[in-house]
């Protein structure tokens, strides 16, 4: 638990973006910005636009960013020249990078989510959300040939053959979709409930619980799924049987985010009131807490498993 560099961006933090070495973190606000995760210093800012998102490309070349506004952004890494600007009608509410780093889906306020050629800025494809609906949170199955995204305010899973648009399956939870995650093999997504749902028929194959709560979250090797309640627990299933493996009640508060170590050995989480904990996934034991100086939205681990950095609203990030 020892501190081992911090930083500010003169700004609010919605997300940490880890370059795949592990060795620069990437932050939207008032950006973009790289800063060295070992010395804290800053090594380049991209540009002087405000946004939300600063996203890692797969080969660690790249970040795609979206302004506040209607413009996606994709910067090279090492010169920080802009190469792209993808220009969108609506204000940009999301982007994913493809698993293979070619392309970029992106949804907006205009009810289209749209997939990009990430290296020329090609609009490659656009899938329409019913009227007066706008799609969320789209994600790309882990083999790159399907995406998802949630059509609110209907609250419809949609899942589409990447390469020509073609609607494949649909399914509604009854309720707002916070994240999807894919299985590790593509062939189910978990959403809040938690329920599991098979991704080429849209059948429910397990719902997990009756409970409140935001993400549901695939362990690294498939077999687990770790959920946070509206409150202060996470629980952790079986992802095949259903059984409720584990309860943590390590925090305070409500929890706001979570996410697994690389090798699902590990389990960060962070709260409203700003309190980390990383524990056991096995057992619960909480191995390692430290405090943010606000709010934490957002928790992420370095690629290598060594260190988790904590964001939210406040300066700087904290990373451990």
């Amino acid at each position: 638990g020892q501190p081992l560099t911090s930083f500010t961006t003169g700004d609010w933090v919605h997300r940490l973006s880890w370059s795949p070495e592990g060795d620069r973190l990437a932050v939207g606000g008032d950006g973009p910005w790289i800063w060295d995760t070992t010395t804290g210093e800053m090594l380049k800012k991209l540009g002087d636009y405000t946004g939300l998102n600063a996203e890692w490309s797969p080969d660690g070349e790249r970040i795609a960013f979206y302004q506040a506004g209607h413009v996606v952004k994709i910067f090279d890494v090492t010169g920080g020249e802009e190469r792209l600007a993808m220009e969108h009608p609506a204000g940009v509410r999301f982007l994913a990078w493809s698993p293979d780093g070619t392309r970029i889906v992106t949804s907006c306020q205009d009810r289209f989510a749209r997939v990009w050629d990430a290296d020329s800025g090609e609009l490659l494809l656009r899938v329409a959300a019913p009227e007066d609906h706008f799609f969320f949170v789209p994600s790309w199955s882990p083999d790159g040939s399907r995406f998802a995204a949630a059509s609110v305010p209907d609250n419809m899973i949609r899942i589409y053959d990447a390469t020509t648009g073609q609607p494949l399956t649909s399914f509604t939870t009854g309720d707002w979709v916070h994240r999807l995650s894919w299985s590790p093999d593509g062939d189910r997504i978990a959403v809040e409930g938690p329920q599991v749902w098979d991704t080429t028929t849209g059948e429910m194959l397990k719902k997990l619980g009756d409970y409140t709560g935001l993400n549901a979250e695939w362990s690294p090797d498939g077999e687990r799924i770790a959920f946070y309640q509206a409150g202060h627990m996470v629980k952790i299933f079986d992802a095949t049987g259903g059984e409720e493996l584990l309860v943590s009640t390590a925090h305070s508060d409500d929890v706001w985010h979570t996410t697994w170590s690389p090798n699902g050995m590990r389990i960060a989480s962070g709260d409203e009131s700003g309190e980390v904990k990383v524990w056991d996934a096995a057992t619960g034991e909480v191995v390692l807490g430290f405090r943010a100086p606000d709010a934490v939205y957002s928790v992420n681990w370095s690629p290598d498993g060594k260190y988790v950095a904590a964001g939210g609203y406040f300066n700087p990030p904290v990373v451990r």
